[in-house]
């Protein structure tokens, strides 16, 4: 995990959090950078399993937008600040 990854995911999850773009294609997107920059990290660990079963508007057994929120807000508070 560089500065620049970290950089780059708090920008990623400014674009969900922001209304900007909260596709299943954008979510799929931050779960592959996150599988990529951050596998074994906490914040992997507290995102990878909501990112894997969000599905805008959610559905059984799935998570939807308003709950995928509240997981990022709480990663940007907790492990990457708000530069």
């Amino acid at each position: 995990m560089t500065d620049q990854a970290t950089s780059e995911l708090r920008v990623m999850i400014n674009r969900f959090l922001s209304g900007e773009d909260r596709s299943l294609r954008f979510a799929n997107q931050i779960e592959r950078y996150l599988d990529e920059h951050f596998r074994g990290t906490p914040i992997y660990e507290e995102l990878i399993e909501p990112l894997a079963t969000y599905r805008p508007g959610g559905g059984e057994f799935l998570i939807d937008e308003n709950d995928l929120l509240h997981k990022f807000e709480y990663a940007v508070r907790t492990w990457l600040g708000q530069a």
